[in-house]
């Protein structure tokens, strides 16, 4: 792909330069995201056409890098990003009409088209629910609404190797939803697979009813909250305003490691912590309660690290309507 203008080169009619006895030109790249316009820290690779040998090889550090190189020699520059669709341009060295070249190289992301399906845990209904991904490693929102939803199924293609957070946008008789993925490359995929699916089993609002907070995490041996345990509990926060006469637990668990005594008195600060945060917000205490349960109610085998992260978990129970 060539990119061309006012100061880069020149067509075969333009005029060349008289030789001043100049042996090297400058040339700067600035390398940006073709759609967010954010800058790409790109290697740049320059290649001598006719010797057959490459002459450099750098990072554009902050999106940018600026090159002293040889005239009267011709040139491939190769632009690549493991995220992104690699860009080669053509420098013809024979031929300028400055010897302050710039280029503007927009790179185009990688992506994979990703299925979600929205459905009712319970009767496996489809849900045209909306949706919010929320990209972590880049400012980057996608909002797709109800209307976008065929028989509660979604396709919308994501950044190849991105870290993702899902929302989906229930009415009041839900509980909400809310985890973080990373979105796969399709040649990551088993070959049975056309594309990456994301099943979301929504969890209906009624005594009993259970659902993972997985975004609700801790240090090793802290109970101090996080921003991503923040925005968490700012959903427990809707779901009780939006709710008011919904009371709910949300019980904290550990894995094995330690002793029993010291892992529900983890599980106790931890839940404590939460309790605080909610309280800070204006929620009125008695619409919750917080428990901690230490390891005495594992979901998995804690004889491995999976099992064990499984086990570290906050669960929001609804207890009555």
């Amino acid at each position: 792909m060539s990119m061309k203008s006012h100061a880069q080169v020149l067509e075969d009619t333009s005029p060349v330069i008289p030789d001043l006895g100049i042996s090297t030109f400058s040339t700067e790249f600035i390398i940006q995201d073709k759609e967010l316009g954010s800058p790409v820290e790109a290697r740049v690779e320059v290649r001598d056409v006719l010797a057959s040998q490459t002459i450099a090889s750098q990072k554009a550090t902050g999106g940018r890098l600026s090159l002293d190189l040889p005239v009267k020699k011709l040139y491939n520059i190769r632009i690549s990003e493991p995220q992104f669709e690699d860009t080669t341009i053509t420098i013809d060295a024979n031929r300028l009409d400055t010897f302050n070249l710039v280029y503007r190289i927009p790179l185009t992301p990688k992506k994979v088209e990703y299925e979600i399906n929205i459905q009712d845990i319970a009767s496996g209904e489809a849900l045209d629910f909306g949706v919010v991904l929320t990209n972590r490693n880049r400012d980057e929102v996608i909002e797709l609404s109800p209307e976008d939803a065929q028989n509660g199924r979604y396709l919308v293609k994501l950044r190849e190797g991105d870290e993702y957070e899902i929302e989906v946008k229930n009415p009041n008789n839900y509980l909400f939803y809310a985890r973080k993925f990373v979105a796969s490359a399709a040649k990551d995929l088993p070959q049975a697979e056309a594309k990456p699916k994301l099943d979301v089993k929504m969890t209906g609002l009624k005594v009993g009813a259970k659902i993972p907070l997985s975004n609700i995490t801790f240090e090793y041996n802290s109970w101090e909250l996080n921003e991503d345990a923040k925005r968490e509990i700012d959903r427990i926060y809707k779901l009780l305003k939006e709710n008011p006469t919904v009371i709910v637990e949300i019980a904290g668990h550990t894995d094995d490691r330690g002793s029993a005594a010291y892992n529900l008195e983890l599980s106790r600060k931890r839940a404590n912590a939460v309790k605080e945060y909610l309280l800070q917000k204006g929620m009125s205490p008695d619409r919750f309660v917080t428990k901690g349960y230490g390891e005495s109610q594992p979901i998995a085998d804690n004889k491995t690290e999976e099992g064990r992260a499984k086990n570290r978990r906050f669960e929001l129970i609804v207890l009555s309507m």
